[in-house]
């Protein structure tokens, strides 16, 4: 093939033609729109691979990187927080998690999956014990998540859940176990206090009867 003759030529060489300096002008516009071009589409691929609410990365940006150690947290009862009140309500509380893991960790560590499921990558982490490390900071700094219901004025305070695991299907199965835990957990101590109540009722009733023999021994 050819080469053209113009190729490397200096468009300045002729400063007089008013076709040269149109030319100079048009590849110049050419240059700087390229140069926005460039920066929308490195704008367009962070927005691809960010959830828009609470500014993490969502999943898609997994798909960028390689499985390994991870921390999973999720909020517990979230549907009851939007049933109780409303999504907006349930929307702070999702922000607010996503900026209390970001202060936390490591920039560009926190990712949210999906829902109220967020997951901390943990990159160059080799020892199931610094992972361990991560978890029992994070339980510790973020116990609950409370935000304020701007209808009521009225503070929603919720717990979270923790799971850690060597890949992300697995931190993921970890964390509901956790959850799982928790709310047996908590149950236990709702079915102990209904126990107590229980039987300080019985001991009242019994009070109210005159001449009624009491068996303090259970």
């Amino acid at each position: 093939m050819q080469t053209s003759p113009f190729r490397n030529m200096d468009l300045n060489f002729f400063p007089g033609s008013d076709f040269y300096e149109q030319l100079i002008k048009e590849n110049e516009a050419l240059k700087k729109e390229n140069a926005e071009l460039k920066v929308r589409n490195e704008q367009l691929e962070v927005e691809v691979i960010t959830d828009p609410m609470t500014e993490v990365y969502n999943n898609r940006f997994l798909k960028q990187k390689k499985d390994g150690f991870c921390v999973m947290i999720d909020v517990d009862q979230f549907k009851k927080v939007n049933d109780t009140h409303g999504h907006d309500v349930g929307n702070l509380v999702l922000i607010e998690l996503a900026n209390q893991l970001k202060s936390n960790t490591r920039e560009g560590d926190v990712v949210r999956v999906g829902g109220d499921e967020f997951m901390i990558l943990l990159e160059n982490v080799d020892h199931l014990k610094k992972v361990e490390r991560v978890v029992k900071r994070l339980r510790k700094e973020i116990p609950s998540v409370r935000v304020l219901n701007p209808e009521t004025n009225q503070w929603v305070e919720v717990g979270i859940s923790v799971g850690f695991a060597e890949s992300f299907k697995a931190a993921d199965s970890a964390m509901y176990k956790n959850k799982e835990e928790r709310k047996r957990k908590a149950q236990e101590r709702n079915n102990l206090f209904l126990v107590e109540q229980a039987k300080k009722q019985r001991y009242s009733s019994i009070m109210k009867q005159p001449n009624t023999s009491i068996n303090l021994i259970q």
